[in-house]
């Protein structure tokens, strides 16, 4: 059965929790937009595209915006496969999406959505401008994946 995939990457330091929020927001508003999950480490995502045709992630980042601003990424727009700088992650997302893409598991329709973040120190309440952000990103991701490619 094939089905579309909303992974939420994060941790449980500071703003690097936004991916996870999304998810805990999709959840709580009970959107059955897609199978809803999050994940500490994107390596781990190999395991979960068995039958996804459509995968969106929604992750932190740092590219200088301020702070909650929105960036998407088609998963081979060369501004998120040249991304360099630190992760949080042992593997980087980009990593993990070229190596599912090298082990033909990568779906046909890859979204990446960046949200700018700014502290992610250990055991940190996330700022309270990504708390905000969040139901815009989660309405986002459900116009995103209301259009059918």
């Amino acid at each position: 059965m094939s089905q579309d995939l909303v992974i939420g990457i994060g941790s449980p330091h500071g703003d690097d929790q936004v991916g996870w929020s999304v998810i805990a927001y999709l959840k709580q508003q009970g959107e059955e937009i897609a199978a809803l999950q999050t994940l500490v480490d994107p390596i781990d995502l190999i395991e979960q595209l068995d039958g996804v045709t459509r995968l969106l992630i929604v992750d932190g980042c740092r590219s200088g915006q301020e702070v909650g601003t929105l960036t998407r990424f088609d998963a081979d727009d060369p501004r998120f496969l040249e991304s360099t700088g630190h992760s949080t992650h042992r593997i980087s997302l980009s990593e993990t999406l070229d190596l599912a893409r090298t082990l033909r598991r990568l779906p046909g329709w890859v979204k990446v959505f960046g949200v700018e973040v700014d502290q992610c120190r250990p055991q940190a309440a996330m700022d309270p401008r990504l708390e905000q952000a969040v139901p815009r990103i989660a309405q986002e991701i459900c116009d995103e994946l209301s259009q059918r490619p």
